[in-house]
């Protein structure tokens, strides 16, 4: 059955994505970008409500951000959502680091923030930490093809992320895992960009999300998503290169954590937010009272 909330989202938003939206009742809209191109956690118990988002190109969300975010924000906006927050793990973390970011230059009523799992942070000009995904060497050689112009342009403009969201970030969060190399080497470049926080996570694989979305102590969930990942690596080629090569190492690695749930996560920056835009609050009372006396207002 099609969403009754999304004719008019679709018809402005670039046909590559796919879109879903689960209402409920909040005074935030999480924008959850899919790292494949398929939606992700739409069973996940969320408190707030979920716009759900997948790159049917795996082109890490660069084609037409701008548009995009635009549509996402008159949407939010049409349903008295006072804050955005963008989440995204692997490509979609990239997603939710630019998306965000151009939300928070093109308005100003809503609050905006990222939350960003294990992001690839540097996609153009070629960087050969990323090689290992074999989606990004087919975003590469997509540049070169016939009839995806628009594509290559936007990966070329967009691709730069940690340049690109330098003065423009949103209240942004990433987490990632300290035991992969693609994923250290990608947090590093971002530890040149103002206000934006960096938690490792003790992982030897990429996935930094994967713990978040477990609850703590089920042994039968990580077996479960274990046999889901495993399996799906099988027509998966980004992910069979992410996983450790031993099923039991990738589920070892899991119960050692001791991980909030995203839910919590998402508390947490959310009220990291409300306490940054109160201290704003303070300062600008403090400077219009202080104006007041000195009668300039």
């Amino acid at each position: 059955m099609s969403n009754p909330h999304l004719p008019d989202l679709r018809a402005e938003v670039s046909a590559q994505y796919v879109l879903d939206y689960i209402p409920r009742e909040s005074d935030t809209l999480l924008v959850v970008m899919a790292p494949t191109p398929r939606l992700v956690l739409m069973k996940y118990p969320f408190a707030q409500s979920s716009l759900h988002l997948a790159d049917r190109f795996l082109s890490f969300y660069t084609n037409a951000p701008y548009r995009n975010v635009n549509a996402i924000v008159t949407f939010a906006r049409a349903r008295g959502y006072r804050r955005l927050l963008f989440i995204g793990s692997s490509k979609g973390g990239s997603g939710a680091l630019l998306w965000s970011s151009i939300a928070q230059e093109v308005q100003r009523d809503m609050a905006v923030q990222c939350i960003a799992f294990s992001p690839q942070t540097m996609l153009f000009p070629h960087n050969p930490v990323l090689d290992e995904l074999p989606s990004y060497r087919i975003s590469l050689d997509r540049l070169e093809g016939k009839g995806r112009a628009h594509l290559a342009k936007d990966f070329r403009r967009f691709g730069n992320i940690q340049d690109f969201i330098r003065g423009r970030t949103a209240l942004t969060t990433v987490y990632y895992s300290s035991g992969y190399g693609m994923d250290v080497a990608e947090a590093d470049r971002l530890r040149r960009v103002p206000g934006l926080r960096l938690i490792p996570v003790d992982l030897p694989f990429h996935g930094s999300i994967m713990p978040f979305t477990l609850k703590s102590g089920d042994e039968g969930a990580i077996e479960r998503l274990a046999d889901k990942l495993y399996a799906d690596a099988a027509k998966d080629p980004d992910l069979a290169r992410s996983l450790p090569d031993r099923r039991e190492d990738f589920v070892s690695s899991l119960r050692k954590l001791s991980a909030a749930s995203l839910n919590d996560v998402i508390a947490e920056t959310l009220a990291r937010g409300t306490r940054g835009r109160r201290k704003r609050l303070r300062l600008m009372n403090g400077l219009f009272r202080l104006y007041r006396r000195q009668g300039w207002v």
